[in-house]
Parts: C-alpha cells; sequence; structure tokens
C-alpha cells in the first residue's frame, strides 16, 4: 500500500544471499561521499506529507539529523556492528565494552537483557500481553531519563521522546499509553 517498502541494501556482500552484490556496494564509487545518513520520523501522522523517513546517500541530513559524525571502527564487515564502551540510563550504569549492531530493518533498539531490564525499571514500565510490548503513560516521553551511550570516547544521550513512542494505545482504564522501543 506504500509507493516504497522493504530495505535497501545498505549491508555488507558477506551477507548477501547467493553472492549478489548489494546495491549500496554498487552505488559507492558514484556517490559524493562513502556514507549514508537514516532519519526514521517517530509520529505516526508525520507533518511531511506522509514521510515517515528519509535515507540520504552521500551526504549527510542536515535537515533531520545532527551534522556533527564521529566514526568508529567496525567490528566486521558483516552487520554494522561495532563496539561500545558503556551504557546508562538513570541511577543504572554498564561500563562493561560490549557490541551492539545498528539496523535500519527496525526502529526498535535491540540490548542485552539485563540492560532491557535497567531501562524498564527506571521508566516504570510494565508488558501489556494483548499489545506484546512494554508500555508507559505517555507523559513519561517528557519525564523518562535519557538513554546514554558511549561510543568510541564520545557520550550519546537518547531522549525518552526516541525511545517511547506513541503508537495511539490506551490501558484498560483509557490512559493514553506510549511503547517502550
Amino acid at each position: 500500500e506504500q509507493p516504497m517498502d522493504g530495505i535497501f541494501g545498505l549491508g555488507w556482500p558477506a551477507l548477501a544471499v547467493d553472492k549478489v552484490i548489494p546495491p549500496m556496494q554498487n552505488v559507492l564509487p558514484q556517490l559524493d561521499a562513502p556514507l549514508f545518513t537514516v532519519w526514521l520520523d517517530r509520529d505516526l501522522q508525520p507533518a511531511q506529507a506522509g514521510i515517515f523517513g528519509q535515507i540520504t546517500y552521500g551526504a549527510l541530513d542536515n535537515v533531520n539529523c545532527d551534522a556533527s559524525v564521529n566514526y568508529v571502527p567496525l567490528s566486521a564487515e558483516t552487520y554494522w556492528q561495532f563496539p561500545i564502551d558503556g551504557f546508562s540510563v538513570g541511577t543504572y550504569s554498564e561500563k562493561q565494552k560490549d557490541q551492539v549492531i545498528s539496523d535500519t530493518g527496525t526502529s526498535w533498539i535491540g540490548a542485552p537483557t539485563a540492560v532491557y531490564q535497567a531501562v524498564i525499571k527506571q521508566t516504570g514500565a510494565t508488558f501489556d500481553r494483548q499489545d506484546q510490548l512494554y508500555e508507559v503513560p505517555c507523559t513519561a516521553q517528557q519525564t523518562a531519563p535519557d538513554l546514554i551511550w558511549t561510543i568510541g570516547g564520545q557520550t550519546y544521550n537518547v531522549p525518552a521522546v526516541e525511545y517511547i513512542l506513541d503508537l495511539g494505545l490506551a490501558d484498560k482504564n483509557g490512559v493514553k499509553q506510549c511503547a517502550l522501543t
């Protein structure tokens, strides 16, 4: 039903089916710079005429994304996998190095169980069996703590409004609920 859907091959050749060269690998030599910027709109009713996100090839998207770029080496040319130095949310802090994957196939954030449990505790999220996800009152978008990632010695804050999404949900009392992503 969408004018375009699916995943454009941003991955590495090592993961390609039948050794097909992924589209991004083919287009790299034609780009102004060997990079791409991904922006996903968090709003179900986007203000930009039904635009739910954008991929900018060969340049930075200075309209929707931060203009500063910091690079860290990939752990391997398979997934967009790289090391992190630590993570914190509220009173929880984990300084253990770990591996993470940046994946444009979903807007959800994946994390080790201990980290996810800490986010649940710090936000007061509860599991909704009907919706099959963790939910918080939507007011938590303004009150929940930032997710703080340390990557390559740089700290990146992800505010609650970016990881607590309004999916139009409500609890059994009709209180507006948002999804913990």
